[in-house]
């Protein structure tokens, strides 16, 4: 079993935010989707 730092609900703005001050200090999430972005993502 895999070990994180933190869980982030959410890949929207927040989320994302979260995600990079989290992993710039060295911590390590978990990402349920394949893309981040949430809403601000967008496929072509």
């Amino acid at each position: 079993m895999e070990k994180y730092d933190a869980i982030v609900v959410g890949g929207g703005l927040a989320g994302l935010s979260s995600g990079v001050l989290l992993t710039s200090k060295g911590k390590r999430i978990l990402e349920a989707e394949g893309v981040v972005g949430g809403r601000t993502s967008s496929y072509n």
